[in-house]
C-alpha cells in the first residue's frame, strides 16, 4: 500500500507469479528444444531458441502488469484493495 491508500502490489504479484511459473515450465522443455535446434540449425538455432524464451518471459511480465491493473481497477477488487476511485468510476445508474 502506498500513502494514498491505493494498492500498487497487484502488478508485481501477478507478474512475479507468472515469471516463477514461466521459469519452471520452460525449464523442463528448453533443454530438448535447445538440443533439437542446435542439431537442426547449428548455433543460429540455439540463439533463436534462447531469444524466443526471453521474448516469452517479456510477454509474461506485460500480461501480468496488464492483468494487475485490470484487477485493481474493476469489479469488487478496488474496494478490497483500497484502490482510489475517481468520480467517473463511482457506482451509479447509467443514463438512458
Amino acid at each position: 500500500m502506498d500513502g494514498s491508500g491505493g494498492c500498487r502490489c497487484c502488478h508485481g504479484v501477478l507478474a512475479g507469479f507468472g515469471m516463477v511459473t514461466y521459469v519452471y515450465v520452460p525449464g523442463m522443455l528448453m533443454p530438448a528444444a535447445m538440443e533439437r535446434s542446435l542439431a537442426q540449425f547449428g548455433s543460429l538455432g540455439y540463439v533463436f531458441t534462447l531469444l524466443s524464451s526471453m521474448l516469452g518471459g517479456c510477454c509474461v511480465v506485460v500480461v501480468g502488469i496488464a492483468l494487475g491493473q485490470m484487477t485493481a481497477a474493476s469489479g469488487p477488487f478496488p474496494r478490497w484493495l483500497g484502490t482510489p476511485v475517481t468520480d467517473g468510476d463511482a457506482d451509479r445508474a447509467p443514463d438512458e
